[in-house]
């Protein structure tokens, strides 16, 4: 019976530059905060919590998916924008006319970069803020010869991140195959992901 390869992901914290801590210093400045990873929020209310600043009451909080939501539930901040569909183009049309707001969008340093160019083409000045790296977990030879080999029907995989570092390990060559391979994808923008890799047959996972 041919098996599910579940994609899995290293997630590092990375310290603050100066210019980045200048910005904790000065969040009141910003009309909006936009988090589009539950991690991404994790590490900023960690930030806030080490550096003992109070969470800003005054920017509004767009947030992409119900996952990194709840992580802002849970430490009671309020949540004002949250698109029912969990896609940068949602969250573009909710968050409204952008023409000289000041956005801070704290990320990953591979996230994508297609909401900065969305807000900056509709005139915003966004900030970005690198708070955590993620890596791919190294696949062993034997495992890049059975993924290759057919021993897996399936990928699944749980975050956008994880498309990106899985495709990463693979040549061009051999990226034709993977890609033919059943993608099993976590909410929206995962599935965005992986049809943007490449992947051929791509299913939301239930």
């Amino acid at each position: 019976m041919r098996k599910v390869f579940e994609v899995e992901v290293q997630i590092e914290r990375l310290p603050l530059s100066q210019a980045m801590i200048e910005v904790f210093n000065r969040l009141e400045r910003y009309d909006c905060i936009l988090f589009t990873s539950k991690h991404s929020v994790s590490y900023f209310l960690d930030e806030l919590y080490e550096r003992q600043i109070t969470f800003p009451k005054t920017p509004r909080i767009i947030v992409i998916g119900l996952a990194t939501a709840e992580v802002l539930y849970e430490a009671d901040v309020v949540v004002h924008d949250l698109p029912e569909v969990a896609t940068v183009e949602a969250m573009i049309q909710k968050m409204g006319n952008v023409a000289h707001k000041n956005i801070l969008y704290p990320r990953s340093n591979i996230a994508p970069l297609t909401p900065v160019r969305m807000l900056r083409e509709g005139g915003a000045h966004v900030t970005t803020m690198v708070l955590y790296k993620t890596e791919g977990v190294v696949l062993s030879v034997d495992v890049k010869k059975d993924i290759m080999n057919g021993v897996y029907a399936e990928l699944y995989f749980k975050s956008p991140s994880g498309v990106t570092t899985f495709m990463k390990q693979f040549s061009t060559k051999e990226r034709v195959l993977v890609r033919q391979i059943t993608a099993i994808c976590i909410g929206p923008t995962t599935e965005a992901a992986a049809k943007e890799a490449g992947c051929t047959n791509v299913r939301r996972a239930v």
